[in-house]
């Protein structure tokens, strides 16, 4: 694991030990604990999110695993003895370890069991009509092996769960390897936390709708799997490679770096992120990114509003240099 993103300096002078550090929004950042080297995980991301470091107002930090809290401004300059330092690292170390043979596991797990072609083999005529609400199509359907579990346990604690029926997508890296399942809950009791991987630890990844695409196509890059489906299916440009991020909280260079030999990007999210598509054009480099205002979330203008693929590129050609 490596730092993902810097701190500003009113975090990083009071913890500069912190090494997985990530930003969630303009004022927030996350990392393993300075006090007691707790990682821990965002079970959608990967990423450590232990330690919570905020600069609105005084800027500070707490863990929500051992409960520190300090001010930024009351540690700066805190001094490590060797020994305390050591056992940090150590503790650093061996997590390292831990995750490293977890998700080595859990990939191998997914690719033996071949879950995606259960739940593609299993869609009801539910599942389909459900896929066809969102714009879906049927041979979208088929050539992403989209697919439907009927009854899922949807864990929102360590003991608690519902159940929802799921509808799946197989997440393949540029080389048509399985990373992930992403299971979209269809009744989710929280409409901010829709999401489930197929398994913990499995990680969260671009979504490309061609693995195939050179890295000298240009890219429109989108919020989920499927509205990246729908729009690639919608405009049907294969000189263009629509490309899903796994949410607007998901960014950061791990996840962006299939796109780091990208020299055209083009950033679609919908009305309410221009914060993150401005923060996704920083993590990928200003210069080759423009960012595009859509009046509404694009999948929708598509399926709902009935907008044309002249519409689409449209605005597109208006998207603005980050």
């Amino acid at each position: 694991m490596s730092r993902t993103q810097p701190l500003p300096p009113e975090l990083s002078q009071a913890w500069p030990e912190l090494r997985f550090t990530h930003q969630v929004s303009a004022v927030e950042w996350r990392s393993e604990c300075p006090q007691c080297g707790s990682v821990g995980h965002d079970s959608r991301t990967g990423l450590p999110d232990r330690f919570f470091m905020r600069t609105d107002g005084k800027p500070r930090g707490k863990c929500r695993s051992c409960g520190y809290f300090a001010f930024a401004d009351a540690v700066m300059g805190r001094k490590w003895t060797p020994e305390e330092h050591a056992e940090w690292v150590k503790r650093q170390q061996d997590y390292d370890k831990m995750v490293s043979e977890k998700l080595s596991k859990a990939i191998t797990w997914l690719k033996e069991r071949k879950a995606w072609l259960k739940y593609h083999e299993n869609l009801t005529e539910e599942g389909r009509e459900w896929w066809h609400k969102k714009g879906v199509k049927d041979h979208s359907i088929s050539s992403h092996f989209l697919g439907w579990e009927q009854s899922r346990r949807i864990y929102t604690g360590k003991d608690s769960y519902y159940m929802s029926p799921t509808a799946t997508v197989p997440v393949f890296d540029w080389n048509y390897e399985i990373v992930n399942v992403r299971h979209r809950v269809v009744k989710p009791q929280n409409s901010d936390d829709k999401y489930r991987p197929e398994r913990a630890l499995l990680p969260s990844s671009l979504f490309p709708t061609d693995p195939n695409a050179g890295d000298d196509t240009p890219v429109i890059l989108v919020e989920g799997e499927i509205k990246a489906i729908v729009i690639a299916q919608y405009i049907d440009e294969p000189g263009v490679h629509v490309v899903g991020v796994p949410g607007k909280r998901n960014l950061n260079e791990t996840i962006l770096a299939p796109l780091e030999k990208s020299s055209s990007i083009v950033i679609g999210f919908d009305p309410d992120a221009y914060e993150h598509a401005d923060l996704a054009a920083e993590l990928l480099g200003r210069e080759r990114c423009k960012i595009a205002s859509f009046p509404d979330k694009p999948d929708d203008l598509f399926v709902d509003s009935g907008m044309t693929t002249a519409d689409f590129w449209f605005i597109i050609s208006q998207a603005k240099r980050a």
